[in-house]
């Protein structure tokens, strides 16, 4: 909403009285859908977009999604030049299932250092031709007729790495991805399930640590490949099935006493 003092009462009061405005639905982002690229190698999507709304003149807004999103100074800055005037929506395509493997390494034996990180995100060829399909994807979004008909536009971020490149070329896309490409933040597996024989698993389909006693994990991490969609749920899932799990123990334990 517009950042002035009114805006979240002028807001609550046409919810009240008519239904409608910023409360009647999920503010930022109420649109989501999956695509299946050419380079898909399974019969299910690889690209998720996501559409996300800034209303003209929201810095409220505009601070969140930087926050969130980690953009470029250079970036937020032409992004709030946009939405002066206008509102503004991102179409921005995720990656469901990425090539890239990262890793995670200690960084002493001291358990309270913080850990080595390393994301390596888009260190794969397959994810960038991916993720550029994505970007193709939104392009014909905004050329439809129904953006046509409510006379959508695009604008161009300003990113000053890539500057020197042609709009809407491929070489072009790329550099934005490598500059202002981000996270959704849905790290999993490093900590594997698998069999005791697979060198790289950590618990088994117990969600026991191999070789541990009385140690389970029962997160994200513990996924041996990634979900297509964001991990929240499966998340939800895994502790219901550890939990589960755990009390199916407790009452075999009992029964053998």
């Amino acid at each position: 909403m517009q950042s002035n003092p009114l805006s979240f009462l002028d807001a609550s009061y046409e919810y009240l009285t008519r239904r409608t405005g910023a409360f009647s639905t999920h503010y930022g982002m109420t649109v989501s859908g999956f695509i299946k690229t050419k380079f898909a190698l399974e019969d299910r999507p690889d690209i998720q977009i996501l559409f996300f709304a800034i209303l003209a003149n929201d810095t409220n807004a505009l601070a969140i999604f930087d926050k969130s999103f980690g953009l470029t100074n250079e970036a937020v800055l032409s992004l709030q030049e946009i939405s002066k005037e206008h509102d503004v929506v991102l179409i921005v395509p995720v990656l469901s299932r990425p090539n890239s493997r990262g890793k995670i390494l200690l960084r002493s034996a001291d358990p309270s250092d913080y850990p080595k990180i390393y994301a390596s995100y888009l260190t794969s060829t397959k994810d960038v031709d991916t993720m550029l399909e994505g970007i193709y994807a939104t392009v014909g979004i905004m050329e439809t007729d129904v953006m046509k008909r409510r006379d959508a536009k695009r604008r161009k971020l300003f990113v000053n790495a890539c500057e020197g490149l042609d709009f809407d070329t491929k070489s072009y896309w790329e550099c934005m991805l490598r500059n202002i490409g981000g996270s959704t933040f849905h790290a999993v597996g490093t900590c594997k399930m698998g069999p005791n024989s697979d060198p790289e698993a950590v618990v088994d389909p117990k969600l026991k640590v191999h070789g541990v006693k009385g140690i389970r994990v029962a997160d994200a991490s513990i996924m041996p490949l990634i979900v297509g969609t964001p991990t929240y749920a499966t998340t939800i899932m895994i502790g219901e099935k550890a939990a589960d799990m755990i009390k199916m123990d407790w009452h075999n334990n009992d029964s053998l006493h």
